[in-house]
């Protein structure tokens, strides 16, 4: 059998052609990875569980500590704030990943001790991160790490 290169032929060829470069994109777009807000709500999650443990934490141990109770009943306020705060901006950037957000279940039951070393690892965490960011979800991260410090370094002294 033998191949003619005729006017139908080339026809045919060109149709196959565009309608190849027409699929192409459509194919191409079908995963190309997580969008830049999706990447911003990914860095910002663990800041907003932290929050929610801190606070978890604080609820937990105001029944058990009645000399600090009122102060962290303070703490698990503000690190509630802290938590819809950063759950409302990961809502706006990736609304599915709001929905993973959970405070985990603590190992054992924290003490006043504990609970300073969680704040202190929050704030690192929260500057880590924030350095990383600009505009407003850096200030954001910056008022969580200064509000954060003050709850631990003024309310739990």
């Amino acid at each position: 059998m033998t191949f003619t290169l005729n006017r139908r032929s080339i026809l045919v060829g060109g149709a196959l052609a565009a309608g190849g470069l027409a699929v192409a994109p459509t194919l191409a777009a079908c995963d190309r990875g997580p969008t830049p807000e999706q990447v911003l709500a990914a860095k910002l999650a663990p800041v907003a569980i932290a929050a929610l443990d801190d606070a978890a934490a604080a609820r937990a141990l105001s029944g058990t500590t009645p000399n600090y109770a009122a102060a962290l009943t303070v703490v698990a306020a503000e690190r509630d704030v802290h938590a819809k705060l950063l759950r409302d901006e990961i809502t706006r950037l990736d609304p599915d990943a709001a929905t993973r957000l959970a405070a985990s279940t603590p190992a054992a039951a924290p003490t006043l001790a504990t609970l300073r070393t969680r704040l202190a690892a929050s704030v690192r965490q929260s500057v880590d991160i924030g350095v990383t960011l600009d505009g407003y979800r850096a200030g954001l991260l910056a008022s969580v790490s200064a509000s954060t410090t003050t709850l631990a370094k003024v309310q739990l002294a």
